[in-house]
């Protein structure tokens, strides 16, 4: 199950999902009920497809990062625990977004591998957008896989150097003080119907 081409930034847009019916709910009741259920440091890795090669070769999405926070320094490195933090980290905002959708269950991982919180210490190079396409490619992640940024810095980093499509979403950080599931839903939807 384990690729050893995976590296500690890699991860899967999945989380545990609250036991409430959602079907009905807006992504913005989701949310809170996400952030209720959280369970920080916690990847449900266990409800991977077990054949994770024929998954990453399948792949129609990936969702890109800038960086991993002061955190990954901080905890011990479990398999694709990145974007799985404590609950402060606020990714279950992101979960509660991607619910529901084709992209949830989508590899995930950071494009710079600069440990560090604050987004204006951290400089995306073409470098780096290299190396993060060469890691896709190793993974057998096709060509034609669109990249959803995390945020504009990553997206604009990402729109200029990536040979892969890209668009972009919000981030889910909470500094983001007028972030909202339901726009970020939006986003998601407007992305998947292009």
């Amino acid at each position: 199950m384990r690729n050893p081409k995976f590296n500690s930034m890699d991860s899967w847009a999945i989380w545990d999902i609250p036991d409430t019916d959602l079907t009905n709910k807006t992504p913005d009741e989701r949310q809170k009920l996400f952030g209720d259920n959280y369970q920080p440091n916690h990847s449900p890795s266990e409800k991977l497809n077990k054949d994770l090669d024929a998954k990453l070769k399948s792949s129609k999405y990936v969702i890109a990062g800038m960086n991993p926070g002061n955190a990954a320094s901080e905890q011990p490195v479990e398999p694709f625990s990145n974007f799985h933090g404590a609950k402060k980290s606020a990714d279950y905002r992101l979960a509660a977004a991607l619910y529901g959708t084709e992209i949830w269950g989508s590899f995930m991982t950071d494009v710079s591998s600069t440990i560090e919180s604050k987004s204006d210490k951290v400089k995306i190079t073409q470098n780096d957008v290299e190396k993060f396409e060469n890691h896709l490619d190793e993974l057998g992640i096709p060509d034609d896989v669109t990249i959803i940024a995390l945020g504009t810095k990553t997206f604009d980093a990402l729109n200029k150097f990536a040979k892969r499509d890209v668009k972009k979403i919000y981030h889910y950080s909470r500094s983001n003080g007028w972030w909202k599931a339901e726009r970020v839903h939006g986003q998601i939807e407007d992305i998947l119907n292009k």
